[in-house]
């Protein structure tokens, strides 16, 4: 047997008696482990920030996309019924108050959906960069989650191999 095969079979022995004879939560009070921990947490609540200002701004994004779809409607309703309406009003006698408040509506609603499409590209990119934020964040507390495993599986072996 060579030496390289004769290493990993004694690593994989030291890794079954490691999670035999080792209680589950074994490393966990040590320094290293300790300090990863509180890094974890730390990394943990930036996750859940990030997510949430991710999910709170696509909620936003949706109800504000419904406002402005709502507005274009009223807008095609004021434009196609004017048509009628001032026949209306004409045929009545001609005070156009109501005729008056309603491009007075119109030019509201028009500036609101301009705005909203001047903004659009940057609100876009705002969404990247909370997606781009979140997801970072998911990989610091993920790096970290992995580092502790990686520490806590060497202190289990070298306990072990300090019991041959």
């Amino acid at each position: 047997m060579s030496t390289g095969n004769s290493i990993s079979l004694s690593r994989e022995s030291d890794e079954v008696r490691a999670k035999k004879y080792l209680p589950a939560d074994f490393g966990e009070d040590e320094p290293e482990v300790v300090q990863l921990r509180e890094k974890q947490a730390i990394a943990k609540a930036q996750r859940a920030k990030a997510d949430n200002d991710l999910a709170a701004f696509g909620n936003t994004q949706g109800a504000r996309n419904q406002s402005v779809w709502s507005a274009e409607a009223e807008i095609d309703r004021i434009d196609s019924g004017r048509p009628k309406l001032l026949a209306r009003l004409i045929l009545e006698g001609g005070d156009f108050t109501q005729d008056a408040n309603l491009q007075r509506r119109r030019r509201e609603l028009a500036l609101l959906v301009e705005r909203y499409r001047l903004a659009s590209p940057v609100i876009g990119q705002m969404r990247k960069e909370l997606e781009q934020e979140s997801q970072e964040a998911g990989q610091r507390h993920q790096a970290i989650s992995n580092q502790i495993r990686d520490v806590l599986d060497r202190l289990r072996l070298e306990r072990v191999a300090a019991q041959r």
